[in-house]
């Protein structure tokens, strides 16, 4: 799923769908909804389209509205979705609880994702194991941001 957002002024997208992924010449401290940010040192390409920030950080895959718009022509069907004109397609932006979401896979066919098992193979089993413990005390602490769970672990609160 790809977010078109008029709020963003950036693009950022999981690295699983960019291509030729680099290291960026710029850091970018994003900030989302929330207060919660992260730190994006990386971009790739998203084909027919531009360079794209690159994080596994990242909670949604946002195009910058008005990045899209300076690429391609896009018309507003009111109560229903943005059409972002490409040379040999449209993509639509069906509106789904107030944000406007296209499924890249009606657009693009299937995106390889990779699973937890995959993912849990590039770690030690004492990586794994510390991952599940924080997963499990993250809901037991009643969701604390990120700096309240530090403080909780290093005050020896728990």
């Amino acid at each position: 799923m790809v977010l078109l957002d008029n709020q963003a002024d950036v693009s950022v997208m999981h690295p699983f769908m960019l291509e030729d992924i680099q290291t960026s010449n710029h850091k970018l401290r994003i900030k989302v909804l929330g207060g919660a940010q992260f730190t994006v040192t990386e971009q790739g390409n998203l084909p027919d389209f531009f360079p794209f920030y690159a994080s596994k950080l990242t909670k949604a895959n946002v195009i910058s509205f008005a990045k899209g718009e300076d690429k391609y022509p896009i018309m507003y069907v009111p109560h229903t979705c943005f059409n972002v004109h490409l040379p040999d397609q449209d993509i639509r932006f069906h509106c789904v609880d107030k944000l406007y979401i296209a499924d890249w896979n009606d657009n693009y066919g299937t995106i390889n994702v990779m699973t937890a098992e995959d993912n849990e193979k590039v770690y030690t089993k004492h990586e794994v194991n510390q991952a599940r413990v924080a997963y499990k005390f993250v809901p037991t602490c009643a969701y604390p941001s990120i700096e309240e769970a530090v403080r909780l672990l290093e005050n020896g609160t728990l």
